[in-house]
């Protein structure tokens, strides 16, 4: 979603329409493109002041993409590697997991083995 929001962004206006079940300040909200209705929800753009705390009721502006109208958020994505940290790590434990099922001798696999946990429980 990031990557679309940040090649080609639209501006739009929101009507924020509940605060979403799942907390950490994300809300509802709908938004029409080319007459279409589009709902999304989105955590608030706490860079901007006016639309920090937005509650139901309420209007924001919302970013879409305009090849993606569906996807949208009321705030600009800093960049399209904020899970970019995330990601790697999981690769690399994953990249040891298939190293240790291929080739278990190997120094990169993860060491199953019975023996090194009895000289620890000694």
């Amino acid at each position: 979603m990031s990557y679309w929001l940040r090649t080609d962004s639209q501006q739009g206006i929101a009507k924020v329409t509940a605060d979403y079940w799942g907390g950490h300040g994300q809300v509802v909200y709908y938004y029409d493109v080319n007459q279409k209705h589009y709902t999304g929800i989105s955590g608030t753009n706490w860079k901007d002041p006016r639309y920090d705390n937005v509650r139901p009721g309420g209007k924001a502006v919302v970013y879409y993409s305009a090849s993606h109208p569906w996807l949208s958020a009321l705030y600009m994505p800093d960049t399209v590697v904020e899970g970019l940290p995330v990601l790697i790590i999981a690769f690399l434990i994953e990249l040891v997991a298939i190293v240790t099922i291929i080739y278990p001798g190997s120094g990169w696999a993860f060491d199953l083995s019975e023996k090194k946990r009895d000289k620890n429980a000694a």
